[in-house]
């Protein structure tokens, strides 16, 4: 049997190698750590001192060499493209229809406020450009459809994110009283 094994798939003996084990002492550790946080600071020195005193906010750079952009800058130029608001809308009750599909019971409420806070930042953003429509329309769905139910939950308990009022958007049709009450509602 083995011989008709090694014919069809040549089989090779096993051979066993030693590893030799590396142990490294805390003091070693703390020493390499030290070194790391002085070349740090270095390096932040000199740069500091190429750049001048003038310049004290640090500049935020990605691998590539260009300068990262926020989230609300990202949102920002995306709002002002054609239809841009609905499709923010769209990808927000996206990532919120999977976090809800994954976790039905609502046990992962980290991933909740990491959607809460996105939610956020998209309604600021909303109301600086007086969009609240679209805005308005995606906590409407996120209230009354069963599959978001755990993340509408999060949203009626914190009260955070409420419908943008006539009071912040001139255009908006909810009044003050019914954005405050709109999580209360059944």
């Amino acid at each position: 049997m083995f011989q008709r094994l090694s014919r069809e798939f040549n089989l090779q003996p096993v051979q066993k190698t030693k590893r030799e084990r590396v142990t490294v002492e805390p003091e070693d550790l703390q020493a390499m750590i030290s070194e790391w946080t002085d070349k740090k600071v270095k390096t932040e020195v000199a740069e500091e001192s190429e750049e001048g005193p003038s310049q004290k906010r640090k500049k935020k750079f990605n691998t590539s060499g260009a300068k990262k952009v926020s989230r609300r800058e990202e949102l920002l130029s995306e709002i002002k493209e054609d239809g841009g608001a609905s499709r923010i809308c769209s990808k927000m009750l996206e990532m919120i229809s999977n976090t809800c599909k994954f976790q039905p019971n609502g046990a992962i409420s980290g991933f909740f406020q990491l959607l809460v806070n996105e939610l956020s930042i998209i309604r600021s953003v909303f109301v600086e450009k007086s969009r609240c429509d679209e805005f308005n329309e995606l906590l409407k769905k996120l209230r009354e459809e069963e599959d978001f139910e755990p993340f509408a939950e999060v949203l009626a308990e914190e009260k955070s994110c409420n419908p943008i009022s006539s009071s912040e958007v001139s255009t908006s049709e909810i009044s003050s009283f019914d954005a405050a009450e709109f999580w209360e509602e059944e």
